[in-house]
């Protein structure tokens, strides 16, 4: 994720309940994504910002595609 996120990326990430990779991964992606500059928002804040109105049924892994 830290060498390929861009700008308007939405990134979503599962993990099982009696498995903490996610977990561990993420104490030591967010504060790498933030050094870069990047900002963490909830997906609304994300198209808000980008001025994108959402369509239903559309799937998004970047709010500006």
């Amino acid at each position: 994720v830290k060498n390929t996120v861009r700008p308007g990326d939405i990134i979503l990430l599962h993990d099982s309940a009696n498995n903490y990779k996610t977990a561990r991964a993420i104490d030591r992606l967010i504060p790498e994504l933030k050094a870069q500059g990047y900002n963490f928002v909830t997906v609304s804040e994300l198209f808000l910002k980008y001025g994108v109105d959402a369509v239903l049924g559309k799937m998004y892994s970047n709010v500006l595609e």
